[in-house]
């Protein structure tokens, strides 16, 4: 038995991949790794502008929330 060469957490009996790691593993070999690799960038992680924004957003929103309970 041996742990998922990807995720370090599955065990893999045959395979170097899970299950899921080897959808991944298909997708980027489909799609190309660069291009899966921006499409995670844009799309699930975060720069400081967008944390600052909805840190900003969440504030506001709680701010309203409070002020329509009062």
């Amino acid at each position: 038995m041996f742990k998922c060469v990807l995720c370090q957490k599955e065990t893999c009996l045959i395979y170097n991949f899970c299950e899921n790691c080897e959808f991944i593993k298909r997708v980027c070999n489909t799609y190309g790794s660069v291009e899966v690799k921006e499409i995670l960038e844009r799309v699930c992680l975060r720069n400081k502008a967008q944390m600052n924004f909805k840190i900003t957003k969440e504030l506001k929103d709680e701010i309203e929330k409070k002020k329509t309970t009062k």
